[in-house]
């Protein structure tokens, strides 16, 4: 409203309007121009579509912004005050914006409706809501579950968010969650969300279970991810009707690619790093862990050295041969390095004994005299056999 101000002040706000006339012959041309259109809705389950079609600007009426005047308008407010009452509604669902961090909001409406129904997609979110939130009851109980489960939404979407501090595995979960964050993977966010709620204690063996299966399923098989939206769906309604956490499992497993699948094409997987190696790194730093029985490997303090460089020269264009372009974005040809190494071009000859003598079990590319697809292939190969231990639903 207030750039509306600027612009009529700044437009019409000078002596050319100074005269009556004038002003008489702008309000008689905005008069004649102006179009009032009433539209009568049968059913208010249409009111999506309608305000999406004929909002002249383009702006359109989200499924948040019918579902809160919906609950609104279903709330019994008959009171001594209503204003006051309605303005505390108002501040309460204000509040849960403020707390989900101004993501969007009908992200965790629907996020939280399929944590507890038969997925939905957005289009009919607010048709199947209205459906079940029928009274005045029903609607402060909803209300209320949106307050108080708000924070969790946020932390699933923010894992460095102080809610998980409370659990003992805190670290175990933040990786976790930073993983599926890192590699944009959003399948499973309303089934963490349930299992959360309904098994707090066992939350941590859960996600890791999904961080597991989606590393495999999503990230080196590149599966459909239809099947599995199904299928986590389908364990949302199953907690509702009482699933544990066993039978959670063994729902999981039915979707987990095999140790044979997984292997060979995790022995083929490229990962480019041009634009950022955060992928690389962190796949890197899992299985230095686990290869090693070492602490934790704090990869933001690592970088990814490329064996065959990434910016290719002459030397190395001579010496690697075709197949170039593929072959230096294997997992196989990388190796962390502290972030103040950096070898560039330099021949395998000297990379080498620097790569090796580093503390990482993993960089040990002693026992090759070149670097070529063999290598390469072995190398990634080794790499593979520790990711069929490492990334498993046991």
């Amino acid at each position: 409203m207030h750039d509306a101000l600027d612009f009529f002040y700044e437009n019409f706000c000078h002596e050319q309007f100074s005269q009556g006339e004038k002003i008489n012959a702008l309000i008689g041309n905005v008069a004649r121009k102006t179009l009032f259109t009433t539209i009568f809705i049968g059913d208010e389950l249409n009111a999506y579509k309608v305000f999406e079609t004929l909002n002249a600007r383009g702006v359109r009426l989200s499924s948040a912004d019918l579902l809160k005047n919906y609950l609104f308008s279903t709330i019994d407010i008959s009171q001594d005050m209503p204003d006051k009452f309605i303005d505390k509604l108002d501040e309460q669902w204000e509040k849960i914006g403020v707390n989900i961090f101004g993501k969007n909001y009908t992200d965790y409406l629907l996020t939280e409706w399929n944590s507890r129904h038969k997925k939905v997609r957005q289009n009919l979110l607010f048709k199947s809501i209205k459906k079940e939130i029928t009274n005045d009851t029903l609607a402060r109980k909803y209300l209320n579950q949106l307050s108080s489960h708000c924070y969790l939404y946020a932390a699933l979407i923010n894992p460095e968010e102080e809610f998980w501090k409370d659990f003992p595995e805190y670290k175990e979960i933040k990786r976790d969650l930073l993983f599926l964050k890192m590699f944009g993977i959003s399948q499973p966010i309303s089934l963490l969300f349930s299992s959360c709620l309904n098994f707090e204690s066992e939350f941590h063996r859960i996600l890791k279970w999904i961080k597991n299966l989606s590393l495999r399923y999503n990230v080196i098989c590149r599966e459909h991810t239809g099947e599995q939206e199904n299928l986590y769906s389908k364990i949302c309604v199953d907690i509702q009707d009482g699933c544990g956490i066993q039978e959670i499992k063994q729902k999981l497993l039915t979707l987990y690619p095999s140790d044979e699948r997984f292997k060979s094409d995790f022995t083929e997987k490229t990962f480019p790093t041009k634009q950022s190696n955060k992928k690389a790194r962190y796949l890197l730093a899992r299985l230095e862990e686990y290869n090693s029985n070492n602490s934790a490997v704090d990869e933001s303090k690592l970088t990814v050295e490329h064996i065959l460089p990434e910016e290719s020269d002459n030397h190395w264009c001579e010496y690697f041969g075709k197949n170039y372009a593929v072959f230096n974005q294997r997992l196989g040809n990388m190796a962390l390095v502290s972030s103040q190494d950096n070898m560039a071009q330099e021949p395998f000859s000297e990379k080498k004994p620097k790569i090796s003598n580093t503390k990482y079990q993993i960089n040990d590319i002693d026992s090759y005299s070149d670097w070529d697809e063999v290598a390469i292939n072995s190398r990634q190969s080794d790499l593979a056999d520790i990711a069929v231990l490492l990334w498993k639903i046991q």
